[in-house]
C-alpha cells in the first residue's frame, strides 16, 4: 500500500504553485506550509459533509449513548436548545435564583488526567474572562463525574442563522453596519482579553430586540460559544498540524492551511467579513460544488463584489467587507479596533480607511453635510473669482515645498510676494471691469442720447426728456453727465411744463381764467389745481379710496366745483352709486350733493350765471338742476330733463345760458333750448361724432369723428361754412377750442398735440359750400405725452392744459416759444459772450457794439461807433479783459472791458484794392497776444496786449506789433494756439513763428475753412468748413480725422448745411456747429459723430458764432439775417438746466 504522503506530494506541489500564482495569497511566502498539514486538510475537506458545521481535525468524536436528564443539580431541564458535536445546550430553570438560563453540557474527556488538562473546561475559563453587552454572559460553571456544565444567560431571540433564513432578501446596509459594528466591538473586548473566537458564524450569534435604539427592526447581537477559542497567552493548547478548528465557510485561509500557532486576531476579522458579505448579499463569498472547490475558493479566489449581486450597497461598506476578506492577513484590518473605527466613520458619513475617497468625492460629501457653509464658501469663491483660484494653487504649491523650517520662511516670503502680485492683478481686473462697464455705459449713453435728440427733432420733447432721465439714472456714479445731455433737456423743456404726474388716467382738465390756474382730476379722485405760469401746486383735494371721478365743472366765478363721482358699495365695484359732490374753492361750506343717478356721470356743465348745472349720465337723459349760489343746499329734483340716448361726453351751455350743446344721435349735434327742450337747432353730419367743443360765444363748433381722421370746424351762424382741419396722425381722442374760436387744439392716442390757427380764416366772409369746404393745415404739433391724450383745454391766451392716460399732465403754448432774442432795428453782423456768461456783445451795422445783460436782456452800454466802419467780427479774450472788433476795412479795435473808455487800434496794412480787406481776430490762450489777419487772408499781424490797468495817451493809440507776415496764399481761418505761434487754415495749412520770422506748410488743407476752435487740455484743434465736415487737427495742424458730412432733415427734405461756425462745450466732450441755413447741430468730439439737431433750420441766414459760459449754465448763438431791412432777432440767449 502506497504512503499517503507520497501520493499527495504531486498535489502539494501543484497547490504551492497555485498559492504563488495568486497575489492575494502572498502570506504563504512568510510561513512554510507543512506537507502533512496540507494532505490532512485536503483529506478532511474531501470527507466533510456540512460546510457550516464546526470542524476540528484530530478531535475525538462524542459518545452516542448520552440521554437527556430531567434535572442537573439545582437546574430543572425544560428542553434542548441545540446539540453539537461536543456538547448539548439545554433550556433550564434555576430553582435557586428563579430565572431561565442556558445550560451547556460537555462530556468529560476521559483521557485528561486533571482538570487543567481537560479542554472541555477551556470554554468556561474563556467565558469567565469576558464581560461585554454583546457577549452572552457566563453565570457559573460546575462539573460532575460525567460532564462539565456552563450556565449562561438565556436569550429569547433567534440565532442570526435562523433570522437570515426567515429573511431571505439581502439585509438593509445600515442594519448590517450596525450589527457588524456591535459584533466587532465585542471582538475588540475578546481580543483585549487575549482570546481569539475562531468560530464566528450566524449559528453562534443570538439576537435580541434592541431596547435602546427605539426602532423595532434593530436587533442586538449576542456572540456565544467560545468552545474553539484560542488563548493567545496559553502554551498548553493543542498545536498539532492535523488539528483544524472552525466552520468551513467562515474560516480564514490561514485557519485552514496552518496550525493554531498562526491563528490570530485576523481570523475573527475574516469571519466578520464573511458574515458582512452574507448579510449584504444573501449568499456566502466562497462557493464550490464540493468542499474541495470551497477550499480552493477560500484560499485563492476573490469573492464577487457585493454590489454586483445586490444593488444599493454603499461603496464604503463594501470596501470594509472586502478588506476583511483579504487573503493575506496583513491586508486586513490589523485589529478589530480598526474595523470598529472604520464602521463608525462609515455610519457618520466620514471617509473610511478601507476606501480612500477622491478629492471630488470628499468635496461633494462635505457640501452635502454642510450646505450653508458650502454656499457661503461658493459665494466667496465667486466674488474673488480667478484671484482666489490662483491663490489656492499657490497655497498648494507652497504646502508641498514646506519640508523644513528653513524653507518655511522662504515659502512665506514667496506667498507674500505672490499675494501682492495677485492683489495687483485683482485690482487690474477690477479696474478693467470698471472700465468695461464705463465703456458699455458710455456707448449706451451716446446711443440713447442720439435717440433722444431724434425724438426732439421729431417734435417729441416728452419722449426726449424721458430718455434723458433714463440716461441720468443708469449713468449716475459711472460717467459724468455731459453738457450734451443738459443742452438736450433744456431744449426739450423749452415752451412747456410737465406737472407732477397722477397715478391713474386723467379724466378732466379745466383752465380757471380768473385765477390763472389749471385744474386736473384723475380717475382715482385726486384733484389738483396748479398755477399756469410755473406749474406750482395751489390746491389739492383727495377723495376717498372707494371713489372714481369721471367729470368736473367749475362755476364762472371759480368759487364752486362740481365733481361727478362713482362710489363702490362696500368696496364692490359691481355695485356702485353715482352722485355729484360740490366743493367750495374759497373754503366756504358747499351745497348738498346730488344723488341717485342711474349710470356713470360722464359730463358736467355750469350755466354762465352759475344758477344751474347740467348733468350728463351715460345713455341717460341730461338733467338740469337749479343751484342757489347763496345757499348751502341745492334741490335734488331736476328742473329740466332732456332726452339724450348717447353718451354725451361733451355738454356745454352757450354764453347766454339759454341753450345746451349735446349729441342727439352719434352724427347729430344739437343746441337745445333749456327752458323749452322741444325747440332745438340740429346739425346733421355725415360722420360719427366722437368729441366736440363749442366756442364761448356759441358760434363756432369743432368736432372729431370715429370714422374720419380730419376735424371739422363749423360756423353755426353760417351753416354752409365748414372748414376741414387736416392732419396725418390718426383719430383725435379729445379736442378744445379757444373762447374766440380762432384756435383749435386736439390730443391724439400717440401723445401728440396738434394746433390749428383759424384767426385769418374765420374772418373771411367768403361763402364755402359743404361740398367744397375750406382746408387748413396744422399750425404746429408736439408730442408731450408718452401715451394717449385723454383731455385737453385751451384759454384765450393760447395756453394749453393736457392730461394723459398714464396720468401725465402738461402745460404748453399754442405758439412755440423760441429762445429769448435781442431784437434790434440795426442789422447785426456778429456777437460774443464773456466767459463768465454775464455779458453778451452784439455788433451792429451802424458800428455800434451793444453790451447786453444776459439775465435781464437789457442793453447796459453802447460802444461808441466808428463812423464809416462796419464791424464784421468781435471776440472776447480768455480772461474777459479785452474785446476785439474787426472791421470791414481791415482795421481792428481793442477795447478794455474793465474800462470801456480805453481802446487801442490795429491798422490794416496797405492793400491793392479795398474789396480785398477783411479782418479776423484771435486771442492767445493766456490773453497776452492778439492775432489779426486781413487783406483777404494774405496778411497776418501779431500784437502784444498792454497791461489791463494801463491807459493810452490818446484814443487811437496803436498796439505794439510783434511781427507781420505777408503770405503767398490766403487763408480762411486763423488760430493763435501758442505764444508767437499761429496756425493758418486754407487751401494749405501752415504754422508760422513770429519770433523766428518763418513758417512751414504742414499739409494740404481745404479751400473753404470757415471756423476753428480748440481744446487746450488735450491739445486738439477742430475746424469747420463749407463742405459740412468737421476735421480734427493735432497741435501742429495735421489733419488726424475727418468727420462725415452734416446731414439734416428727413428723407423727403434732406439737407446738407454748410458749416459757418464751430465751438466746443465747456466739458470738451461735444462740438456745436452752425450752418448757413440757421441750424445748429451737436457732435461727439471724441469720434466726430453726429448726435442730433439742437436748433432746426429757419433759412433766415447763417450762424456766425456760438459761445458758452465757462460754467455751462448759459449759451448763446448769433444768426446774421439775410434780409437787413427786417427786425434783427439775431442774438439768442438760452439758459441750461
Amino acid at each position: 500500500m502506497n504512503d499517503p504522503v507520497n501520493v499527495c506530494t504531486p498535489q502539494t506541489d501543484s497547490f504551492y504553485q497555485q498559492l504563488h500564482q495568486h497575489k492575494d495569497a502572498s502570506f504563504t511566502g512568510r510561513l512554510l506550509l507543512d506537507e502533512s498539514r496540507l494532505n490532512a486538510v485536503r483529506e478532511r475537506f474531501r470527507n466533510v459533509g456540512d460546510s457550516v458545521a464546526t470542524q476540528s481535525l484530530g478531535s475525538a468524536e462524542p459518545d452516542d449513548d448520552f440521554q437527556t436528564p430531567l434535572q442537573i443539580g439545582r437546574f430543572t431541564i425544560r428542553g434542548v436548545l441545540g446539540v453539537g458535536g461536543f456538547s448539548t445546550v439545554y433550556r433550564a430553570h434555576d430553582e435557586m435564583l428563579q430565572r431561565e438560563v442556558a445550560l451547556k453540557s460537555f462530556r468529560r474527556n476521559r483521557d485528561a488526567a486533571t482538570d487543567d488538562e481537560d479542554p472541555r473546561l477551556f470554554e468556561a475559563r474563556a467565558a469567565a474572562r469576558l464581560n461585554h453587552p454583546y457577549l452572552v454572559p457566563l453565570y457559573e460553571a460546575f462539573q460532575d463525574s460525567q460532564s462539565v456544565y456552563l450556565v449562561s444567560e438565556f436569550c429569547e431571540g433567534p440565532t442570526l442563522a435562523r433570522w437570515l433564513k426567515e429573511h431571505s432578501e439581502p439585509v438593509d446596509p445600515s442594519l448590517v453596519g450596525d450589527t457588524i459594528l456591535r459584533l466587532a466591538d465585542a471582538i475588540v473586548h475578546v481580543h483585549g482579553r487575549g482570546l481569539v473566537h475562531r468560530d464566528i458564524k450566524p449559528q453562534n450569534i443570538l439576537l435580541q430586540p434592541d431596547s435602546t435604539s427605539g426602532q423595532p427592526t434593530r436587533l442586538s447581537p449576542r456572540l456565544t460559544d467560545f468552545g474553539l477559542a484560542r488563548d493567545l497567552f496559553s502554551e498548553t493548547q493543542d498545536d498539532s498540524d492535523e488539528r483544524m478548528v472552525g466552520t468551513l465557510h467562515y474560516m480564514a485561509p490561514e485557519q485552514v492551511l496552518y496550525s493554531e500557532q498562526t491563528h490570530g486576531e485576523s481570523c475573527d476579522i475574516f469571519s466578520l467579513g464573511v458574515l458582512t458579505y452574507q448579510m449584504l448579499t444573501g449568499s456566502l463569498p466562497h462557493r464550490g460544488r464540493n468542499a474541495e472547490e470551497v477550499f480552493e475558493s477560500i484560499c485563492f479566489e476573490k469573492p464577487i463584489a457585493p454590489h454586483l449581486i445586490s444593488r444599493g450597497i454603499p461603496r464604503d461598506l463594501e470596501a470594509i467587507c472586502l478588506k476583511c476578506l483579504a487573503k493575506d492577513p496583513a491586508q486586513r484590518y490589523a485589529t478589530a479596533s480598526e474595523l470598529t473605527a472604520d464602521l463608525n466613520r462609515w455610519q457618520q458619513g466620514l471617509m473610511v480607511h478601507a476606501r480612500p475617497r477622491s478629492l471630488a468625492e470628499r468635496t461633494i460629501h462635505a457640501a452635502r453635510r454642510s450646505p450653508l457653509e458650502t454656499g457661503l464658501l461658493v459665494t466667496v469663491f465667486l466674488l474673488i473669482a480667478g484671484g482666489a483660484m490662483v491663490l489656492a494653487n499657490s497655497n498648494r504649491r507652497l504646502a508641498d515645498k514646506q519640508k523644513s523650517l528653513q524653507y518655511a520662511l522662504a515659502d512665506i516670503q514667496i506667498r507674500k510676494e505672490h499675494a501682492i502680485r495677485q492683489e495687483y492683478q485683482t485690482r487690474l481686473q477690477r479696474d478693467r471691469a470698471k472700465e468695461q462697464e464705463r465703456i458699455a455705459i458710455q456707448t449706451a449713453y451716446h446711443s440713447d442720447l442720439r435717440y433722444a435728440y431724434s425724438s426732439l427733432a421729431s417734435k417729441s420733447p416728452a419722449k426726449a426728456i424721458q430718455i434723458a432721465e433714463s440716461i441720468e439714472r443708469f449713468a449716475a456714479g459711472v460717467i459724468p453727465i455731459g453738457d450734451d445731455l443738459r443742452l438736450l433737456k433744456s431744449q426739450a423743456s423749452n415752451g412747456w411744463l410737465s406737472l407732477a404726474p397722477h397715478t391713474t388716467q386723467i379724466r378732466d382738465v379745466l383752465i380757471l381764467k380768473q385765477s390763472d390756474r389749471g385744474l386736473v382730476v384723475s380717475e382715482d379722485g385726486v384733484i389738483r389745481i396748479h398755477r399756469l405760469d410755473n406749474a406750482e401746486l395751489s390746491q389739492e383735494f383727495v377723495l376717498p379710496d372707494d371713489t372714481r371721478v369721471y367729470s368736473v365743472a367749475v362755476t364762472a366765478d371759480e368759487t364752486l366745483m362740481a365733481v361727478g363721482k362713482q362710489i363702490a358699495e362696500d368696496g364692490e365695484w359691481l355695485e356702485t352709486r353715482n352722485e355729484v359732490e360740490f366743493i367750495r374753492l374759497d373754503g366756504s361750506l358747499p351745497p348738498e350733493p346730488l344723488t341717485h343717478f342711474p349710470t356713470t356721470i360722464q359730463s358736467l356743465a355750469f350755466s354762465p350765471d352759475n344758477s344751474r348745472i347740467a348733468v350728463g349720465c351715460r345713455y341717460e337723459p341730461i338733467q338740469i338742476f337749479s343751484v342757489h349760489p347763496n345757499e348751502m343746499a341745492s334741490t335734488n329734483v331736476p328742473v329740466v330733463s332732456i332726452e339724450a340716448p348717447r353718451r354725451n361726453h361733451d355738454i356745454t351751455f352757450t354764453q347766454d345760458g339759454k341753450q345746451l350743446l349735446m349729441l342727439k344721435q352719434q352724427n347729430t349735434p344739437r343746441l337745445v333750448h333749456v327752458d323749452a327742450p322741444s325747440i332745438t337747432d340740429e346739425f346733421g353730419l355725415g360722420n360719427l361724432v366722437y368729441r366736440m367743443a363749442l366756442s364761448k360765444d356759441g358760434r363756432y363748433l369743432v368736432c372729431t369723428f370715429s370714422d374720419v381722421d380730419d376735424l371739422h370746424f363749423f360756423d353755426l351762424e353760417s351753416p354752409n361754412r365748414k372748414i376741414r382741419l387736416e392732419q396725418a396722425i390718426g383719430n383725435p381722442n379729445c379736442v378744445a377750442i379757444s373762447d374766440q374760436g380762432d384756435q383749435v387744439v386736439a390730443g391724439f392716442h400717440n401723445g401728440t398735440i396738434i394746433t390749428w390757427d383759424l384767426s385769418t380764416i374765420i374772418g373771411n366772409a367768403a361763402d364755402e359750400t359743404a361740398d367744397h369746404p375750406s382746408v387748413l393745415d396744422p399750425t404746429g404739433f408736439k408730442v408731450l405725452h408718452n401715451g394717449t391724450v385723454t383731455e385737453i383745454s385751451i384759454d384765450d391766451r393760447g395756453r394749453i392744459l393736457s392730461g394723459g392716460e398714464d396720468g401725465s399732465v402738461a402745460i404748453s403754448l399754442f405758439r412755440e416759444i423760441v429762445a429769448p432774442s435781442i431784437v434790434t432795428a440795426q442789422y447785426s453782423t456778429d456777437a460774443a459772450l464773456t466767459h463768465d456768461g454775464k455779458t453778451a456783445l452784439l455788433a451792429c451795422a451802424n458800428s455800434e457794439v451793444l453790451w447786453i445783460d444776459t439775465k435781464t436782456l437789457q442793453i447796459n452800454r453802447v460802444q461808441t461807433p466808428r463812423l464809416g466802419e462796419l464791424p464784421m467780427q468781435i471776440k472776447v479774450s480768455p480772461n474777459d479783459h479785452w474785446l476785439s472788433v474787426g472791421y470791414d476795412n481791415g482795421n481792428a479795435q481793442l477795447v478794455n472791458l474793465l474800462k470801456p473808455t480805453v481802446s487801442y487800434s490795429v491798422l490794416c496794412p496797405e492793400c491793392e484794392t479795398d474789396d480785398q480787406r477783411r479782418v479776423q481776430v484771435d486771442f492767445g490762450f493766456d490773453g497776452n497776444q492778439m492775432l489779426v489777419s486781413s487783406d483777404r487772408g494774405y496778411v497776418i499781424k501779431l500784437c502784444e496786449l498792454p497791461p489791463v490797468s494801463s491807459e493810452p495817451d490818446d484814443a487811437d493809440n496803436e498796439l505794439v506789433t510783434v511781427g507781420q507776415l505777408r503770405l503767398p496764399v490766403d487763408h480762411r481761418a486763423s488760430l493763435l494756439h501758442r505764444t508767437n505761434h499761429c496756425l493758418l487754415l486754407g487751401e494749405y495749412i501752415g504754422e508760422f513763428r513770429f519770433d523766428e520770422g518763418d513758417g512751414n506748410v504742414v499739409s494740404r488743407g481745404v479751400n473753404h475753412f470757415r471756423a476753428v476752435c480748440t481744446d487746450h487740455a488735450t491739445k486738439r484743434i477742430f475746424s469747420a468748413a463749407f463742405d459740412g465736415r468737421i476735421r480734427l487737427h493735432d497741435w501742429q495742424g495735421h489733419i488726424l480725422e475727418t468727420g462725415n458730412r452734416w446731414e439734416s432733415g428727413d428723407n423727403d427734405q434732406r439737407r446738407w448745411p454748410e458749416m459757418t461756425a464751430i465751438t466746443i462745450t465747456p466739458d470738451c466732450e461735444s462740438l456745436l456747429t452752425g450752418g448757413h441755413d440757421g441750424s445748429i447741430a451737436i457732435w461727439n468730439s471724441r469720434d466726430l459723430r453726429f448726435i442730433g439737431t439742437l436748433v432746426p433750420a429757419n433759412n433766415l441766414g447763417p450762424i456766425t458764432n456760438i459761445a458758452f459760459a465757462d460754467d455751462a449754465r448759459l449759451w448763446m448763438y448769433h444768426q446774421r439775417m439775410d434780409d437787413p431791412d427786417q427786425p434783427q432777432p439775431g442774438l439768442k440767449i438760452q439758459w441750461i438746466q
